[in-house]
């Protein structure tokens, strides 16, 4: 099975894909955007930690998984490996990558992946839960 690096998630209805190199803080940022929704009592849910299986559903929407060896865990901090509210699969509807905050634009024009060009893409500075949560949620928000 082909997988790709990142952490997904599902807040209400819609399917949250984090991307970034390792450390960047992918497990910590899905952590908090799972909170966040559920403080709110809204639907949230893991998809999958650190690995995921693309696959293309109906109408090509981005589709992924949680391969079955890593499905329902994720790290958690210095706590380690822990066991987490999952579903099996989400379709992707924003694309958020962590990136450091020298390369953030101020008032950046709307983008999409390049390699799922139907998917609205932001970046979001790595390791800034304050400054990443809101963007995310105000994103999923307008969209």
């Amino acid at each position: 099975m082909k997988t790709i690096h990142g952490t997904a998630v599902v807040l209400d209805t819609r399917g949250v894909l984090l991307t970034g190199e390792a450390g960047a803080g992918k497990s910590s940022l899905a952590r908090a955007l799972v909170e966040a929704v559920m403080r709110d009592n809204q639907f949230a849910r893991w998809v999958a930690d650190d690995r995921l299986a693309p696959r293309t559903g109906s109408g090509g929407a981005l589709v992924v998984s949680a391969p079955k060896e890593i499905l329902g865990i994720a790290e958690h901090g210095h706590l380690g490996i822990l066991g987490v509210e999952y579903v099996r699969s989400a379709r992707i509807d924003l694309i958020c990558e962590l990136t450091d905050k020298q390369n953030l634009e101020r008032m950046p024009d709307e983008q999409f992946h390049n390699l799922w060009p139907q998917i609205p893409l932001i970046n979001v500075p790595k390791r800034s839960l304050e400054v990443s949560v809101p963007l995310i949620l105000n994103k999923l928000m307008r969209h």
